[in-house]
């Protein structure tokens, strides 16, 4: 999911390339397309699109701040609403996959029953002796990608199925080693920025960018989790499975957390008789499009080792800024949930022990073509899917459905004329003036029926406040700047203050 700081950023680059800078994505039609019931963006400043903490309320006094709301402002701009309503990953239909499908809906919203509890129980393992524990015995489970929720839980599965595989197949592991050193420091947008950021990093005096070997070898043993996701020894042998973590090449469909299996390499020795990864070949699992490149197999690829900048954390604590060049690969025995976002899978299994919340979980379990090919470990927290889910996206959720029912309205020709607009505040507010507050569409799930609520509770958002962009300029320069308008969906210049229409 994209974060309202994201969905600024991509209108503002439409514009810069396009050359015009008074229109939302220079005018372009934009399709957007996701589920909010799965994980919210992550990292700093990644508010999601429903967030609250973008409102009216917002403490927007710096520029990233001030982004982020005009992204809010841009995504209530998107009136157009389409909720596929055919479940397209769980299709089974014995007694058991309605049921957990059913699980599955009550889940997005955090209502689960005891009757769904006990259906996601009676698929749990705990202990080797158990029952489901024959499973992995089955060819159909072995080598399946576990789902958890930590990055060094994901490091350490990996770690041992990767032995494992290789002791199965009766083949040696070899072990790639990066090449690492030292990187330049890099100054931030401000001065005071670039002085947290060199206070809380290990930059030692130096004559030269190599690293000595008593520290190369400490940066070496690190996980992919403390080493931006780059290994610094990459373990690999024949068709082992792995997954890229780089966005390579999209017309050969090798983007981020695609999955494929290794078939060969290129490498050579350093110095020290490490071996050092030049190329690897995989082979392509299950691409949309047969893949053919001059001189490889069919669906085989090459990835080149690249250079990386990646920031280390050693076990005190400290923060190690370095250059890395490897293949940005990793073995694809266990996934985090981030990375399981839209995957079907029909042999799925998933660690929730650690998950967050409902969003987490449903993730983890929504990727399940059945609750046949569905095992869990080690239990999970059932209080995390009872309840109810928080307020913030309950709203987006009613929201959503109220546009989703106006365009199913205006594509029958059934839409009155006096719902219009080209916000969501403006486009409600209409509709609900015609059709009341309490009003419910009729092909809404019932577990998000909202007809014997309040009607206080179930207000538009309201219409924001001026407030000022703040951006860098040269002295003397008065920074130009932009009004969003309620009643159109271009933008006008003016020289102190934004407008942004449609920010709850």
């Amino acid at each position: 999911m994209i974060s309202c700081l994201e969905l600024y950023r991509i209108s503002a680059q439409i514009s810069k390339a396009l050359g015009i800078s008074d229109r939302a994505f220079r005018g372009l039609n934009v399709i957007l397309a996701g589920d909010f019931a799965q994980l919210p963006p992550a990292g700093r400043h990644a508010a999601s699109l429903y967030s609250n903490s973008i409102r009216l309320w917002s403490n927007a006094t710096s520029l990233v701040a001030q982004q982020s709301a005009i992204g809010k402002a841009l995504w209530h701009q998107f009136i157009t609403v389409i909720i596929l309503q055919k479940n397209m990953h769980q299709q089974g239909m014995t007694n058991e996959d309605v049921h957990f499908r059913t699980v599955l809906q009550n889940m997005r919203c955090q209502s689960c029953t005891p009757e769904d509890i006990t259906l996601l129980c009676s698929q749990v393992i705990t202990t080797a002796s158990h029952p489901l524990s024959d499973c992995f015995a089955d060819c159909r489970f072995q080598d399946v990608t576990t789902i958890t929720a930590f990055n060094m839980h994901r490091d350490a599965i990996n770690e041992v199925c990767t032995k494992h595989f290789a002791a199965n197949h009766h083949v040696n592991l070899t072990h790639f080693h990066s090449i690492d050193t030292w990187s330049s420091s890099h100054e931030l947008d401000s001065v005071r920025s670039t002085q947290c950021t060199q206070d809380s990093t290990w930059n030692p005096q130096r004559s030269s960018d190599n690293i000595v070997t008593g520290i190369q070898n400490i940066l070496w043993s690190l996980p992919p989790a403390l080493s931006g996701h780059c290994a610094g020894i990459l373990s690999l042998c024949p068709e082992m499975p792995v997954m890229l973590k780089n966005k390579e090449a999209t017309e050969l469909c090798a983007t981020n957390s695609t999955k494929e299996y290794v078939y060969g390499w290129d490498s050579h020795n350093n110095e020290f008789g490490h071996e050092i990864l030049d190329t690897l070949f995989v082979r392509l699992k299950s691409p949309p499009l047969p893949m053919q490149i001059e001189g490889l197999p069919p669906n085989v690829i090459a990835i080149p080792r690249s250079k990386t900048h990646v920031k280390c954390v050693l076990q005190n604590d400290t923060v190690v800024n370095i250059d890395r060049e490897q293949a940005n690969v990793l073995p694809d025995f266990a996934m985090t949930d981030f990375g399981a976002q839209g995957c079907t899978r029909p042999f799925n299994v998933a660690h929730l022990k650690h998950c967050k919340g409902h969003q987490s979980m449903y993730t983890c379990l929504s990727c399940s073509s059945s609750l046949f090919g569905t095992l869990i470990l080690d239990g999970f927290d059932a209080f995390k899917l009872t309840g109810s889910m928080s307020g913030d996206l309950c709203c987006e959720f009613h929201e959503l459905e109220i546009l989703d029912d106006i365009h199913h309205l205006r594509f029958s020709s059934e839409l009155p004329s006096t719902i219009h607009g080209c916000t969501r505040v403006s486009l409600i507010t209409t509709c609900q003036s015609v059709f009341g507050a309490q009003h419910v569409p009729p092909n809404m799930k019932s577990i998000l029926d909202w007809g014997h609520s309040p009607a206080t509770s179930l207000l538009p958002p309201a219409e924001p406040s001026l407030w000022q962009l703040l951006e860098k300029h040269r002295r003397g320069h008065v920074p130009s700047t932009i009004i969003f308008s309620a009643q159109s969906e271009t933008a006008a210049s003016a020289s102190d203050t934004l407008l942004a229409r449609g920010v709850k």
